[in-house]
């Protein structure tokens, strides 16, 4: 595991998947995902392939609209030629993007859920995407809701409705869980941010 991805997820002493009774979608095969999904991706990405045992459980691929532009998108766990684990983003209005995978030298915005007071603990700060997602136990499409006309990703912990705050969030978000700890993932303006949620 990388020593950022180890601190980061070290750092939280509860376990998302210890409060979570939710039944993980069953795992698909590459084979099982639809051959124009397979075909697609081969095509964006041909030194990846589709890869569900990237994650301990949940989807081989979701769908859902993660930049906000009307448009449905496909996102496959992916494995490159070497083995580093990651995420595809199949874009609804065409184009690819990966985040993992081997790829080096991409950022998102790490930031944590605000406390009571409405504040981060720490400013949000640039923070470089792991190369190899190695570390992904679970992971979640969360659908992108607004409350009080602000963004949350709406998702469950065991029978409870969950919401987490999403700011400047364009589209859907996905839940990685790590095992120790637990973030969203979200696109914004700015690119994306992965926010913890303190789990």
């Amino acid at each position: 595991m990388k020593p950022i991805v180890a601190s980061l997820l070290g750092s939280f002493a509860l376990t998302a998947s210890a409060f979570c009774a939710c039944k993980p979608a069953p795992a698909e095969s590459p084979g099982e995902l639809p051959g124009a999904l397979v075909a697609r991706l081969r095509a964006e990405l041909p030194e990846h392939h589709a890869a569900c045992d990237v994650a301990l459980s949940g989807p081989c691929a979701v769908r859902g609209d993660l930049d906000g532009d009307g448009a449905i998108d496909d996102v496959v766990l992916v494995r490159s030629r070497a083995g580093a684990g990651g995420i595809a983003i199949l874009w609804g209005t065409g184009a690819a993007e990966l985040l993992g995978g081997g790829r080096r030298g991409q950022w998102w915005t790490r930031t944590e859920v605000p406390d009571l007071g409405g504040r981060p603990d720490a400013p949000p700060r640039p923070t470089e995407i792991d190369a190899d997602f190695g570390w992904l136990a679970r992971w979640e499409l969360r659908p992108r809701a607004l409350r009080d006309g602000l963004p949350v990703l709406v998702g469950r912990i065991g029978p409870r409705i969950v919401e987490s705050p999403a700011p400047g969030a364009l589209g859907d978000g996905l839940l990685l869980d790590g095992g120790d700890a637990a973030a969203v993932l979200y696109r914004t303006r700015g690119g994306w941010t992965l926010m913890h949620l303190g789990f």
